[in-house]
């Protein structure tokens, strides 16, 4: 089967790559923090079809896994705010990146995880940018539909 034929026959409803930020102690362990990113198309679900969440309620891996939200309003999954797609490696790049250590330099800076990224970018990025000018530049744009609509999937 060729590689295009594979990207055509994997279809996707939702991903969801979390991050928990947890205090250090014996479980349960508590959340500090709670994002995660989806990519969601599935018309029951509200918001942009890519998009950032901060709280919400757990999964129940992160709940088999000792995890509580006590300190989080976990009822509260809204606002959804559109954000670009994420693979599991632009995500750990983002924490890199954010979390600073000589550790984490040290890995944002190799060549080798700088070409995983850049690879990343050109599979998950690129395309969604590109059509997102391409949306701009169409005849629906403008007329009767916003970049909103089509990040919403009107």
């Amino acid at each position: 089967m060729s590689a295009e034929r594979r990207r055509r026959t994997w279809t996707h409803v939702m991903v969801s790559y979390s991050l928990c930020v947890c205090a250090r102690n014996k479980p349960p362990f508590g959340l500090l923090r709670k994002f995660h990113f989806d990519y969601a198309c599935l018309a029951a679900q509200p918001g942009p079809i890519h998009h950032l969440q901060y709280g919400g309620k757990l999964s129940p891996h992160q709940l088999s896994n000792g995890l509580t939200d006590r300190k989080l309003h976990s009822w509260l999954s809204t606002p959804r705010l559109g954000h670009a797609p994420v693979s599991l490696a632009l995500l750990l790049d983002t924490l890199f990146c954010e979390f600073v250590s000589v550790e984490a330099k040290k890995i944002a800076e190799d060549p080798n995880w700088r070409a995983l990224v850049r690879k990343n970018e050109e599979l998950v990025l690129k395309p969604y940018y590109q059509n997102i000018a391409r949306f701009i530049g169409s005849a629906k744009y403008g007329s009767d539909c916003l970049i909103r609509d089509y990040c919403y999937g009107n």
